[in-house]
């Protein structure tokens, strides 16, 4: 399994977990874990990790993930539909601590009521190696 696919399958996992469980929580904590150093790894060879959709599907920098099952990458449609992203961005750089509000997105207590601005928000708790990218783009054809 290539270290995206680990990463989709780990963070997905943890991501639904949120939906239960605090960061606190014995099942919750070690995937958080696991999934910074998946993504550490993925961002020493990759300049950037952009997860987005098109037609419902998840891409990763801008390929489809054919071999990860669509229940791990639920989590992530689930948060950027529910907040209308075109897509997050991870960076080089980033900090287990500004994973935090990322996983945070997903928690029950969660953020969806509240309609938040996610940029303001993100600022708010310093996560700098995160992007979001609320703008939508559409396809035009030629005639």
């Amino acid at each position: 399994m290539s270290d995206i696919a680990a990463f989709l399958v780990t963070t997905g996992r943890t991501l639904s977990q949120m939906a239960l469980y605090t960061l606190e929580h014995p099942s919750v904590k070690g995937t958080v874990g696991e999934s910074y150093q998946l993504l550490l790894s993925i961002l020493s060879e990759e300049r950037e990790l952009v997860l987005s959709l098109h037609e419902n599907k998840l891409l990763v920098n801008g390929k489809p993930q054919e071999d990860v099952s669509d229940a791990a990458m639920r989590p992530f449609i689930q948060i950027l539909t529910t907040y209308n992203l075109h897509s997050l961005s991870f960076h080089p750089g980033i900090t287990e601590d500004e994973m935090v509000p990322f996983y945070n997105l997903a928690s029950r207590s969660g953020l969806r009521k509240s309609d938040p601005d996610l940029s303001a928000y993100f600022a708010h708790h310093n996560v700098n190696h995160i992007r979001i990218n609320l703008a939508k783009y559409a396809k035009v054809g030629e005639d």
